[in-house]
């Protein structure tokens, strides 16, 4: 990649210097203590790139000293008047005496490093280190799973990432006395939250992370450093899946609880709805039998509006009959012979002491008599009928027909008094009448 290019990559993906510079200061409270050891000291930067890390070391007195490839970075270190010069990193490293530097920096240098190489510059490293001096590299951290599978791949420079294991284990083994891994460059809010979301899991780790690590020296010196590396810092994958995870027990547990309450609700409902399910029944049994009951009063009383018609006809037909006997009585009255044989009635009533003669019982009321008693019985046989006959009688007037027949068939009157006024004065019908016959001549006679 062109030198002029690399470098506008630099500018757009990696940051602003006032943001580099700013995102450096981590490493101060260690390098500031390494400071106190002297006053002539050098600081080795590996791939000083636009030098903001020079800057800072310049200005807390260190004499810094930055190594590139890349001469348009260079060019730019040279006009803030920072020390740099280009080469070979590690060539330069190897070619440096013993306990010559106090700081030795590789600021996103080793990912692009094959993996003997970065092992020679940790051990080269330890070599040129004063006592108690410092070795800070830092890298993309593969940890966070978008930086290893995205952002890691944006740089076509980069040969592979390096896990933060690997890295210390490195270390530790050249024989550094002590190693401090920060995690760098996270979300602040991140930590305090409680709501970690699954992007979180994914992006929400530390993007880089730096090593540092101390060269064995005196005691004194050495515990000047101690805070410094009991200290921790940035967010691991660890750290959030734990968050996540007490997250969804939190959830589960609460959805748990909404459950049970739903299930309470349920089998409420359930018992509601059987307990309504009886009453239904209930009263669709209690309507069928009212339906069959009213059916069956419905049925009744077309059986006896049937009987009523049948009654009717009867009456109409005896009705019929009386008027013929009451004409053929008139005509007979008004015969001749009746008229002539009048004496002799009388003459013959007087001899068997029966005024009313019998001629006319045997004529006209023995059969009359016959056809209302079996009327009177056909009646009397269902009290509805019976009710059913008075009322219509009494509808249609028929009962002032009635009234002076019957008087007439079942009473005892001269040939000249047909008509008498009440049915029941001295009637012989009342002690051959059944209690319903009674009922229905009170009735006729109201």
């Amino acid at each position: 990649m062109k030198n002029s290019l690399y470098r506008e990559f630099e500018n757009k993906y990696r940051g602003s210097r006032d943001l580099i510079k700013s995102r450096l200061q981590v490493y101060l409270p260690a390098v500031e203590k390494v400071k106190l050891y002297s006053d002539d000291l050098v600081a080795l930067d590996l791939g000083c790139g636009r030098g903001e890390w020079l800057e800072i070391v310049n200005n807390l007195g260190f004499k810094e000293r930055g190594i590139d490839l890349d001469e348009a970075m260079l060019s730019e270190c040279r006009s803030r008047g920072l020390t740099v010069e280009q080469g070979d990193a590690l060539a330069i490293l190897q070619s440096l005496p013993e306990n010559s530097v106090a700081i030795v920096t590789a600021f996103h240098v080793v990912e692009h490093m094959e993996f003997d190489k970065i092992n020679s510059l940790i051990i080269n490293s330890l070599r040129i280190l004063q006592p108690g001096g410092l070795l800070i590299l830092e890298t993309p951290n593969p940890e966070n799973i978008i930086v290893s599978t995205h952002q890691f791949l944006l740089d076509p420079t980069h040969n592979k990432p390096i896990p933060m294991q690997l890295l210390s284990f490195l270390i530790e083994e050249s024989g550094f006395a002590r190693t401090n891994t920060l995690r760098l460059q996270e979300d602040d809010t991140l930590a305090d939250r409680n709501n970690i979301s699954l992007h979180d899991i994914l992006n929400g780790v530390s993007p880089d992370y730096g090593i540092v690590a101390q060269k064995s020296a005196e005691p004194a010196l050495m515990t000047k450093l101690d805070s410094f590396f009991s200290s921790s810092h940035g967010i691991s994958l660890e750290f959030l899946t734990d968050k996540y995870q007490k997250n969804l027990d939190e959830k589960f547990k609460l959805n748990a609880a909404d459950f049970q309450q739903l299930s309470h609700a349920v089998e409420n409902l359930m018992r509601t709805n059987a307990g309504l399910e009886n009453k239904i029944k209930k009263v669709e049994l209690s309507n069928q039998r009212e339906r069959e009951a009213l059916k069956d009063k419905i049925d009744n009383k077309l059986n006896a509006l049937s009987n009523n018609d049948l009654v009717m006809n009867k009456l109409f037909s005896c009705q019929d009959e009386l008027k013929r006997v009451s004409n053929l009585l008139t005509a007979t009255h008004n015969s001749t012979s009746w008229k002539i044989t009048a004496p002799m009635r009388l003459v013959g009533n007087a001899i068997k002491g029966n005024e009313k003669g019998n001629a006319i019982n045997f004529l006209i009321k023995r059969p009359a008599k016959k056809i209302i008693s079996s009327m009177l019985n056909l009646i009397n046989r269902d009290p509805k009928r019976r009710i059913a006959v008075i009322n219509f009688c009494k509808k249609t007037r028929l009962d002032k027909i009635i009234r002076p027949i019957y008087a007439f068939v079942l009473k005892s009157v001269s040939v000249n008094k047909v008509m008498p006024q009440n049915i029941n004065e001295g009637s012989m019908l009342d002690a051959k009448l059944s209690p319903y016959g009674k009922v229905i001549l009170n009735k006729l006679n109201r």
